[in-house]
């Protein structure tokens, strides 16, 4: 077995399913060892650049090791951009390059990339942008350094790695004598139960005295898969949740406790809550620029500051903590829910103001939509459809014909069950039923409404079956038409 064989086994051995890189000489073993993979794909991109972001992609969605592979010299340079990204953002990475044959090292041969003799120096750069990096000086190393490498790039932060493999390594005879599976054994990092102790007695205290929590959630809650643990942290004890802009999504944001974006280009009503806070309770932040109004000093001047962080450089880096918690985020989250839980007796819920973006008075344009309305209704409609539960969607009965171009509609909801739209210049007496695709939901909790929709192409009708049988029937042609999405844009609410 090669050794890009041996790295290419190891991969599958860890439910790695797809690598990405350039071609190039010295990395044509690890293109034909991805070839003969029945369980990795390998895509060969036009630019090494672009498959070390792939790489981090598939390391963010996928929870597996992103992997990606380049040839020595230049090629491999190529990948700095993407490890970057994984560096700051913990993505757990795996790069593979070439490395010029050892044999000619400090003679400047092709891609000679060994630091001698006014060469460039690859160990060097890539140790720079890596939590670690390796070269094999052996072929019977392969096994030992990749899982060295996989146990590094998942441990505490996440991140990523590098392995060199020299090109003499492509030349039959130095085959792995040696092969084995590949064992990941990354510790988790527990919380300790003192310091989870303390933090529950400071809650607990900070409740019993009307103080105001709230949590700030970012990244590392998201990559420590700690949603159910925030979701139930914040509903047992009714706390406002904010979210850095990469924590968005840790709680879905039409929760009733979410108040939105705590950054840079955030929400109001984020800031007002963390304005309003007494106690802080940051999970998995690492307080960066943005997220921080540019490292702003007096942040939290006059409040507790609570900071779980996975990695103990992240602690006191740019604000000083309170009360800090070196744990995984979603061990941390539920151990401080359990203790609290014993603390805190049943609590009154939180009172949370909308997010703002719903509600900004916007400056109509005559004869136009305008972009910012539009984000409001589709934003309102999506928060009503995911409450769909206790708000009902309506089925409405409207009328209109192929002419003229718009149709006004007025819209009536004498209950949150039930709309009526009718349409002054209806061709036909009758009202033809079908679903107001976005505006039922937001009509379900308007008394009246006016709506102004465009009459889209004839094969875009939206409305049930049965609505679309009995519009053919009643247009002089023959043809559906139908009112698309747009058919809420121009909403307006009248008590």
């Amino acid at each position: 077995m090669r050794v890009f064989e041996s790295l290419v086994a190891g991969l599958e051995n860890i439910g790695v399913t797809a690598a990405f890189g350039g071609a190039g000489e010295t990395c044509t073993g690890m293109m034909l060892a991805l070839k003969h993979s029945t369980q990795i794909r390998g895509i060969i991109t036009r630019h090494e650049q672009a498959a070390s972001f792939m790489a981090c992609g598939y390391a963010m969605y996928a929870n597996h090791l992103g992997v990606c592979w380049a040839t020595a010299g230049p090629g491999a340079f190529n990948l700095f951009s993407g490890l970057g990204i994984a560096m700051s953002d913990s993505y757990p990475m795996l790069a593979i390059t070439g490395y010029a044959n050892r044999h000619w090292m400090g003679r400047g041969s092709l891609n000679e990339t060994s630091g001698r003799n006014n060469t460039p120096d690859s160990q060097a750069m890539f140790a720079a942008c890596t939590k670690g990096s390796w070269i094999i000086d052996h072929p019977d190393q392969t096994c030992d350094i990749l899982e060295q490498a996989v146990n590094t790039a998942f441990a505490g932060r996440p991140g990523p790695v590098h392995i060199a493999v020299p090109g003499e390594f492509n030349l039959p005879g130095h085959d792995v004598t040696n092969h084995r599976q590949i064992q990941r054994s990354v510790e988790t990092v527990s919380p300790d139960p003192a310091r989870v102790d303390e933090i529950a007695v400071m809650l607990a205290d900070a409740f019993a005295k009307g103080k105001s929590v709230v949590a700030l959630v970012g990244f590392g809650a998201i990559r420590s898969g700690a949603n159910s643990a925030v979701k139930e942290f914040i509903e047992r004890f009714q706390i406002p949740l904010l979210t850095t802009l990469d924590g968005k999504g840790i709680v879905s944001e039409n929760h009733p406790l979410s108040v939105g974006v705590f950054c840079d280009s955030g929400h109001a009503s984020a800031w007002k809550a963390f304005m309003n806070a007494d106690v802080v309770v940051a999970i998995g932040n690492a307080f960066n620029q943005h997220a921080t109004f540019n490292y702003w000093e007096g942040l939290f001047d006059g409040r507790t500051l609570v900071h779980i962080n996975i990695s103990e450089s992240e602690i006191d880096k740019v604000h000083k903590a309170d009360y800090a918690l070196v744990a995984d985020a979603q061990l941390a989250v539920r151990a401080m829910t359990e203790a609290l839980d014993a603390k805190t007796g049943a609590r009154t819920p939180a009172v949370v103001d909308g997010r703002d973006y719903e509600s900004r008075v916007i400056t109509p344009l005559p004869g136009a939509i305008h972009p910012a309305r539009l984000a409001q209704i589709v934003a309102r409609s999506g928060a009503l459809r995911q409450a769909k539960s206790t708000v009902p969607e309506i089925t409405a009965s409207f009328m209109t014909s192929l002419l003229p171009k718009v149709a006004h509609f007025t819209v009536t909801s004498p209950s949150p069950a039930a709309a009526t739209c009718r349409c002054p210049n209806a061709g036909s007496s009758s009202p033809m039923p079908g679903r107001i695709s976005l505006g039922s939901a937001i009509i379900s909790n308007w008394r009246a409404a006016s709506i102004s929709a465009r009459l889209v192409s004839s094969a875009q009708w939206r409305g049930t079956p049965t609505a679309r049988s009995a519009c053919r029937s009643r247009t002089p042609t023959g043809r559906s038409w139908s009112v698309a999405a747009t058919v809420a844009i121009r909403c307006r609410a009248s008590s």
